[in-house]
């Protein structure tokens, strides 16, 4: 068995200034390929010679940032030689080479493509000679070479990623409960619609004075069974925690009904309401930049889970999870953007993929 390294010679790119990540595509250019022969065999099966073997296959290449990397590779490979006469027990030998190798990179420059020729021989003795398509030697031997053509496309992480602005959001929330008694000449409670107006929140060192109004409006059956309608305000003012907060933040405070438990007492003419609200306050940080992965694909992945968020008037997506057989460690970072669709008009916190690792790469945005 014969084994040549051969240096393959192919189309080099012109260099380009690319901010990608180093392990991910585009590619610059192609520098050198190798390939190799690391193993052959030949099993003799019946009118024919069944050869199979591995190729090292070694890629120099220029990533984005101007490194030169490489990327190695077994490649299996199998050819079948027919020969009339040829019985499983009849020996054989086979010899091969790399005659030459041809490459060249996708438009997008995404991935590799090598056509890689081998010409392999076999030869051995027939215990009955058979003429055929190939050479009968002396003493019933045989020789058949011929060149097989092994096609492979190396594939390179396909990333997308894209300069946000987003703010630290610190948040408070609380349940206050409001009692209301109200008089009300009823038989029984239809339904109670309520909302909250008038909000309005005092900023002081490490608390907030909330205040607001309970719009309600009752319908109620009276005792000559008429259905009537009642309505009422009730102001209410809380309290709020809310540690390291200066009158100089920037504050969002909303107040939502929670729920309303009703009780009334007919003898006694009182509608008891137990109106539960949820006190909410955020402060926005000033903005900073961050840079987020918008999309991910090639080789070993198989899911991409995106969130679309609000980042001014543009709507984009956002990578919050990445899954695969090639894929085994996501990294993620907590950022607080508005979420589209969420019934949420202010920011919430939301993970996104900053890095994975990949068939043994680390990739980051």
């Amino acid at each position: 068995m014969r084994q040549l390294r051969r240096q393959a010679h192919g189309e080099e790119w012109p260099m380009e200034t690319l901010q990608v990540s180093e392990d991910t595509c585009p590619i610059i250019k192609i520098k050198d390929v190798f390939v190799s022969i690391a193993s052959i065999k030949a099993t003799a099966v019946a009118n024919g010679v069944i050869v199979q073997g591995t190729l090292d296959d070694q890629v120099l290449f220029v990533d984005a940032t101007g490194v030169v990397r490489e990327r190695r590779q077994t490649i299996p490979f199998q050819h079948f030689f027919s020969i009339p006469g040829v019985k499983p027990d009849t020996p054989v030998e086979v010899e091969a080479e790399v005659e030459f190798v041809l490459f060249h990179l996708t438009p997008d420059r995404c991935a590799i493509v090598q056509k890689i020729v081998l010409k392999i021989t076999v030869r051995g003795e027939l215990q009955d000679p058979v003429f055929d398509q190939f050479e009968l030697l002396e003493n019933q031997g045989f020789e058949k070479t011929e060149q097989v053509l092994i096609v492979i496309t190396k594939e390179f992480i396909r990333v997308k990623k894209e300069r946000i602005r987003v703010g630290e959001i610190r948040e408070v929330k609380e349940q206050v409960l409001v009692v209301a008694r109200t008089p009300l000449d009823a038989i029984k409670i239809k339904r109670i619609d309520a909302k909250v107006v008038n909000v309005q929140a005092v900023v002081l060192i490490d608390m907030l004075v909330v205040t607001g109004v309970i719009e309600k409006t009752i319908a109620f059956v009276g005792p000559d069974n008429i259905v009537r309608v009642v309505k009422e305000q009730i102001p209410f003012t809380h309290s709020l925690s809310f540690p390291g907060i200066t009158p100089q933040d920037p504050v969002q405070v909303t107040v939502d009904i929670e729920f309303i438990i009703p009780e009334l007492n007919v003898a006694e003419h009182v509608l008891t309401q137990k109106i539960v609200l949820l006190i909410r306050a955020v402060v926005v940080t000033p903005t900073q930049e961050v840079v987020v992965m918008t999309d991910i694909s090639g080789p070993g992945i198989t899911q991409v889970d995106k969130v679309q968020i609000r980042v001014d008037t543009e709507v984009i997506s956002v990578v919050t999870d990445v899954k695969g057989p090639g894929v085994t460690d996501v990294q993620k970072t907590t950022i607080f953007v508005d979420v589209v669709n969420d019934s949420n008009p202010f920011p919430v916190p939301l993970q996104v993929v900053t890095a994975v690792t990949v068939n043994g790469q680390f990739i980051d945005p």
